[in-house]
């Protein structure tokens, strides 16, 4: 969770544990007048860190169609459209740790 300086939340992100050793990025938020100052990024990479901090091989998620090159920036690659049976297009995408991966600690 991201907050201001009156201690309002302007972003959050959650993480839980998926299947085959991994863990799914969830509910990702920035207020909108405060996008595009690295708010995002910064909570990316705080539940990247997390994530390896459990020794999981890669994150993914579930990224509507106007977030994708936000995540091609955090170095996510897109895996493919997933049918949500939602109004906006979904896509899957996923970032893999290497054995010994620090880049977000």
């Amino acid at each position: 969770m991201a907050v201001n300086g009156k201690n309002h939340i302007v972003g959050v992100g959650s993480i839980q544990p998926a299947e085959n050793n991994a863990m799914r990025i969830r509910y990702m938020a920035v207020t909108q007048e405060l996008r595009d100052l690295g708010i995002g990024s910064a909570i990316v990479k705080r539940l990247l860190a997390y994530a390896l901090r459990h020794q999981v091989s890669r994150c993914w998620l579930y990224a509507r169609s106007n977030a994708i090159g936000f995540y091609k920036k955090q170095q996510f690659t897109m895996l493919g459209e997933i049918d949500t049976e939602l109004p906006v297009a979904h896509f899957k995408m996923e970032i893999s740790f290497a054995d010994g991966d620090d880049s977000y600690k």
